[in-house]
């Protein structure tokens, strides 16, 4: 029986027309944004950045014993140890290398955003002149791991999609689309999650005269939905995915429809979304 996760998503779309709102410093797991506004920091050309948005989206429990100076995060199998006094930082018992120490500001526990992608097994990049840190996690197949990156690849998708409507996106708490030009740009952005075929597709419906342009550059009535997943098959290389999703209408959300994900790893290891068909069949596993 595959795994259902009920994801709810609060989507308040305005009538706006496009615009590019300027985005204070902030950090992003895998595009979705989790810290947003004042509270990193920028030390001799390293962004310091609060440990608790980001270890708290991933699922860690955070606690903090004053007297030892030392800041343990738990989840599932993993065990972080962040020492203040004595700076070090450990990863299941084993230490960690450091590009600083540990710092207490305020308080908040602050971390080299580098020592952070280190200590959790993330993949990291930085914009140092907006301060902006993005992480990104390592596609896992398991029920929670493909469902995570697909909700992943659709964000990816929305900053494209959505391009000339930066409002909408930032509503939906999702980073701000890079500057798209070219296919190459393109490219950069989906080609972690979504196959060839799909930047193509998405290539020659979103451009004009060489130039990407997106497809929707107006917001739309406010809407509150879920969208349900169930892993159907799952091995070391594929995964496919049922979701459903409401229908988008004036009739409410009693219609439904049901779409069928296929993803596949390629030779490189990246997990990329092969196919989407759509089903008339309610969710099984």
């Amino acid at each position: 029986m595959g795994k259902r996760l009920v994801v709810s998503l609060m989507l308040v779309l305005l009538l706006i027309f496009a615009s590019s709102p300027v985005y204070a410093s902030g950090i992003d797991l895998d595009g979705q944004i989790v810290m947003e506004g004042e509270g990193i920091v920028s030390i001799e050309g390293k962004l310091i950045v609060p440990i608790r948005p980001l270890l708290r989206e991933m699922g860690y429990q955070v606690t903090f014993n004053e007297d030892q100076g030392l800041i343990s995060a738990t989840r599932e199998k993993s065990k972080i140890e962040i020492y203040l006094w004595q700076p070090k930082l450990v990863h299941n018992g084993i230490e960690i290398k450091q590009d600083a120490a540990p710092q207490l500001i305020g308080a908040n526990t602050m971390l080299a955003a580098t020592d952070l992608a280190r200590l959790v097994g993330l993949e990291l990049s930085m914009d140092i002149n907006n301060e902006w840190v993005s992480f990104y996690t390592h596609p896992e197949m398991t029920n929670e791991g493909v469902i995570r990156h697909l909700l992943a690849a659709d964000r990816q998708m929305m900053r494209a999609e959505y391009y000339n409507n930066q409002e909408f996106i930032k509503q939906c708490r999702v980073k701000a689309s890079p500057k798209l030009i070219d296919k190459e740009d393109l490219e950069e952005l989906l080609r972690d999650y979504w196959s060839q075929k799909y930047i193509d597709n998405t290539w020659q419906g979103g451009s004009e005269r060489g130039k990407y342009v997106g497809f929707f550059s107006e917001g739309m009535t406010p809407l509150q939905y879920c969208k349900e997943f169930i892993v159907t098959q799952l091995s070391e290389l594929d995964a496919v995915v049922q979701c459903k999703l409401p229908l988008w209408g004036e009739e409410g959300l009693d219609n439904f429809e049901y779409r069928i994900y296929h993803l596949r790893k390629d030779a490189s290891g990246k997990l990329l979304v092969e196919d989407i068909y759509y089903d008339s069949c309610p969710l099984r596993g």
